[in-house]
């Protein structure tokens, strides 16, 4: 005797409507359990090594329709058919790998599971047995989520309403549509930034800031905030007279316990983040900590309560919805919340040394590749200070040597280094007869603090003797009459040799390409990417 697995999922198998959807309710109950979908449809199941689906879409007068699959892909070449109290209730339709259920075997099944009556398959020479532990209350939930309960169509809990009382399937667009507005909104973002280091070659941040500003959302948007106060609960009236009452209760409804930081403090906003024409629930809070982290959040609309979208709970553990975080010490990020035909989106910056990259977030969108523009910049770098005075001094060729590598940073004078930051070539020419085991100081530089990044390891000759320098940035941090500023750390790969050396640079920049495209985003230490 084998249990398989039996899902009725409503019409909702081949529906260009399924793709990507985003569970919004997940139930189990003895041998079966059931996820309901934000487009409204729903699937329950029970069983394990062959599961049959029942599925329904939401709306008015939609059918219930069926389906066997194989966790083993087991089923070419073989028959099935359905038996009901040990009667044979006909022979299903293999297509495509899988056994599909009639009308009027769907309906045989669900009048058996109301009624505990046996209910089995033969599938080739092995028998199949459903269970019906826990059916009738998962089948209730489908019917009160889809909003059938006591309707001429409910499954379990009919009544004498009509299904033309049964709310309409929301709006859901396709991942193809999808695909298409996310692509013309990098076009159109890409535009705005092109016209923009046009006007300002520097791109500064404010310009940037400004040109995004524009671009906000306007409408439809109600903003409020809650201080947590471990001394005394929650207030449970409305805040603002703006939220809804049914808002209101899908609020105090969900679980917000760390929506609030070291500020004690979350600020949110009610918006429709994809269009399905019910409000969703943004977060944002100070959380502190060491990088001094800000996190943003975002959770869907539910029927009766705001929830998180993502797959796995790692990116919701500092804060519920776990969107993207800000690293306020230990990176150059910064975000905004704009709108581009009719999507809402948030712009990503994460910023570097001689490069920026500006990433378009589309809320509930759980990929790892995105659209993204990349702005890349050159720099005019000057010497601004040597750290000690009575430090060795360059000659003139030799200065000229150490602003060329400069000038290159981070490029051919560069030199990559791995988790150790040891390099694959010595920066400085290793002596002959040099001990093995002293070797590795010509290949390594110095470790930097947090708070910086390294931008390169290079070569600087004071009075004829090779220095390693460790290049260090503020992750590339802009001001409109400092610019940038970098440091030098040099260090001698001499045995016994100490040295106190160091300088700082700054300058300004200028654009030099805009480029868009897909790329992995990387640069989230908050939230884990």
């Amino acid at each position: 005797m084998y249990r398989f697995l039996i899902s009725v999922f409503v019409g909702v198998v081949g529906s260009p409507l399924w793709a990507l959807p985003i569970t919004e309710v997940e139930f189990f109950y003895k041998d079966w359990a059931i996820q309901c979908y934000d487009n409204g449809a729903c699937i329950a199941h029970s069983g394990d090594d062959v599961k049959v689906e029942l599925s329904r879409h939401a709306g008015p007068n939609q059918a219930v329709s069926g389906r066997v699959i194989s966790r083993n892909n087991e089923f070419t070449g073989l028959a099935a058919v359905l038996h009901i109290n040990g009667e044979p209730a006909g022979a299903l339709q293999l297509s495509a790998g899988q056994f599909l259920l009639s009308a009027s075997q769907v309906a045989s099944v669900l009048a058996a599971l109301k009624q505990d009556q046996d209910t089995a398959l033969l599938i080739g020479d092995k028998r199949y047995r459903l269970s019906t532990a826990g059916s009738n209350a998962v089948l209730l939930k489908m019917d009160e989520f889809q909003g059938r309960l006591n309707t001429t169509g409910a499954l379990i809990q009919p009544g004498n309403k009509d299904e033309s009382t049964v709310p309409t399937a929301p709006v859901v667009k396709t991942a193809a549509e999808m695909a298409v507005i996310d692509t013309q909104a990098l076009l159109q973002l890409h535009a705005i930034l092109e016209n923009l280091q046009q006007q300002d070659p520097e791109l500064l941040l404010s310009s940037l800031d400004s040109a995004l500003n524009q671009l906000q959302v306007s409408q439809g948007i109600t903003h409020f905030s809650l201080d947590y106060d471990s001394n005394q609960p929650l207030s449970r009236k409305k805040p603002v007279a703006e939220i809804t009452d049914d808002e209101w209760q899908a609020f105090l409804r969900t679980d917000l316990l760390t929506a609030a930081g070291e500020a004690t403090k979350a600020d949110f906003s009610l918006i429709d983040l994809n269009g399905d024409g019910r409000r969703d629930l943004i977060i944002e809070s100070y959380i502190g900590g060491t990088g001094l982290f800000s996190y943003t959040g975002v959770l869907k609309r539910g029927k009766n309560r705001f929830y998180s979208t993502n797959p796995g709970p790692q990116a919701d553990e500092m804060i519920p919805g776990g969107f993207f975080s800000q690293n306020g010490r230990g990176a150059n990020q910064h975000s905004w919340w704009i709108t581009l035909l009719g999507q809402v989106y948030a712009v990503w910056l994460d910023g570097h040394f001689s490069m920026e990259r500006l990433y378009l977030l589309r809320p509930f969108l759980h990929q790892q590749e995105l659209p993204v523009i990349t702005v890349r910049y050159q720099y005019n770098m000057q010497l601004q200070q040597q750290w000690h005075e009575n430090s060795p001094t360059q000659h003139p060729q030799e200065q000229q040597q150490l602003l060329q590598a400069i000038a290159g940073l981070p490029g051919k004078f560069a030199i990559d280094t791995d988790s150790r930051n040891v390099t694959g070539q010595a920066i400085c020419p290793v002596p002959e007869g040099t001990n093995a085991n002293l070797q590795q100081a010509y290949y390594a530089g110095r470790p930097m603090h947090y708070s910086m990044e390294q931008v390169g390891l290079i070569p600087v000759w004071i009075a004829n003797q090779c220095y390693i320098g460790t290049v260090a940035s503020f992750f590339g941090s802009y001001t409109p009459k400092a610019g940038t500023s970098l440091e030098i750390a040099i260090d001698s790969p001499r045995a016994g040799e100490q040295t106190a050396i160091g300088y700082t640079f700054s300058g300004l920049r200028q654009v030099v390409s805009v480029t868009s495209g897909i790329a992995v985003r990387t640069g989230d230490n908050g939230i884990g990417i």
